[in-house]
């Protein structure tokens, strides 16, 4: 068994946090280990001033984090579940995920206005097509422009710039203890989240062997199912950085996983939303059937 690793994680506050709950859950566990981090800067932390989509998407922000175990540097990396492609480098497994936090977006205004009652024309800043997407579906009257950088940059942002509102998701806000009462959690029936939006994923070596026992050890089987079966969805739809795609699974008290997908176009003229069941222990093609219920709607037209 090893008795140090080393953790690849961007240098955002949110990203650093995530990285010392990873540290702090495998010392907890493993009381001989020794955890270090190691922060990178990734291209998408470096341009700032273009949409992601535009020069690569949310890939950019793992892919130095990727080559740091490459080289060695690092034995894992710690992501948000919800910048990671629906394809791995063929060298590289999602081995663990941490208990998900709340997955739904919340919306911050400059005032106390609800997003249902904000102006005709009020602009909200969001840097997400899924955000965007169902912004203009469900309140069509609002301008939508680009926003970028980390938690707090975008709330300040929001204070000091030309937005009325922006769009952020609840699991970071709460992560940092910043979340306010005045805050507006928005309904999942309408924004449906990301894939693994709230999810904390960690990565590391198919080879790795040693690292993914430690891993096992910590990994939060309910988050890891669910963050699965939402990524079967977005891999059969072939989606990418462009994609207006929700994905949400949550477990009910039946033993019943419940799976909702929210396809979209990019200007949220059309939408396409399809669900399904199974029990926990029939789970593991849930995704993928749905994905494929999705096509079988129409889901590519939207999404080319």
């Amino acid at each position: 068994m090893k008795n140090s690793l080393t953790i690849a994680t961007r240098q955002s506050r949110l990203a650093l946090w995530q990285a010392e709950a990873v540290k702090q859950a495998l010392e907890q566990r493993y009381k001989s280990l020794k955890v270090e981090l190691l922060p990178i800067t990734t291209t998408g932390d470096r341009i700032t001033n273009v949409p992601l989509a535009d020069i690569g998407g949310k890939a950019l922000f793992i892919k130095e984090l990727e080559q740091a175990i490459f080289r060695g540097d690092a034995d894992i990396a710690v992501h948000s579940a919800k910048d990671m492609p629906p394809e791995l480098h063929e060298d590289l497994i999602l081995a663990a995920a941490l208990p998900r936090e709340d997955a739904r977006d919340c919306f911050i205004a400059v005032g106390d206005t609800p997003l249902e009652a904000m102006p005709e024309g009020a602009i909200i800043g969001t840097s997400s097509p899924r955000r965007a997407a169902q912004l203009n579906q469900f309140y069509p009257k609002l301008q939508i422009k680009p926003l970028r950088g980390n938690v707090n940059t975008r709330i300040h942002k929001l204070q000091s710039s030309h937005y009325q509102g922006i769009i952020l998701a609840m699991a970071g806000l709460k992560r940092l203890g910043c979340m306010q009462t005045n805050w507006q959690p928005l309904p999942l029936e309408q924004f449906v989240p990301s894939v693994g939006q709230g999810t904390i994923a960690i990565e590391c070596r198919h080879a790795d062997k040693q690292t993914l026992a430690l891993l096992a050890g910590i990994n939060d089987t309910t988050a890891m199912t669910h963050l699965l079966v939402e990524r079967q969805v977005i891999a059969t739809l072939q989606g990418d950085c462009y994609s207006a795609v929700g994905v949400y699974a949550h477990a009910m008290e039946d033993n019943q996983l419940h799976l909702t997908a929210m396809v979209l176009k990019p200007d949220g003229s059309q939408l396409i939303v399809q669900k399904m069941s199974s029990t926990l222990t029939e789970a593991d093609e849930l995704g993928l059937r749905l994905g494929k219920k999705c096509l079988e709607h129409g889901a590519e037209a939207l999404l080319r």
